[in-house]
């Protein structure tokens, strides 16, 4: 059991972390270069974590993981895109990068959403399926 633990760690200590940073960036990272640099560092670290479960998972579960750290990673890219709302605002109300990034964002927050809808309901579906075949082995 030990030795499942210390597997599971090896391949979910990036995930960790990443969600270490992102709550971190409300706090004590309320500068924008530390909201820059915590982007580009969680977007890296969900790389290196959806690579390690390639290696663990079969196919189907890879495609779920796959989902589920797609919100992350939106997360981290809509705070990046942030950092360039702040830094591209300068009070015209045509500022087309400003106003890009405005939408890029909106966009985001659409999509993390239909992505949390589906993680849900597949995970539900997988528990599901996996609860009634314990079920009919006893």
């Amino acid at each position: 059991m030990l030795k499942k633990l210390s597997a599971m760690w090896r391949r979910t200590w990036s995930l960790a972390l990443v969600c270490a940073i992102l709550v971190s960036v409300f706090g004590p990272l309320r500068s924008e270069a530390g909201r820059a640099i915590a982007s580009v560092l969680c977007i890296s670290l969900l790389v290196h974590c959806w690579y390690a479960q390639k290696k663990r998972v079969r196919r189907r579960q890879m495609v779920l993981i796959s989902f589920a750290l797609l919100m992350p990673t939106m997360a981290a890219i809509w705070l990046g895109l942030n950092v360039v709302r702040f830094y591209s605002y300068d009070g015209e109300a045509g500022n087309l990068i400003y106003l890009t990034v405005i939408g890029l964002q909106s966009a985001i927050e659409f999509s993390v959403v239909v992505v949390a809808c589906l993680v849900v309901l597949w995970s539900a579906i997988e528990l599901v399926g996996l609860l009634a075949k314990r079920a009919s082995h006893t």
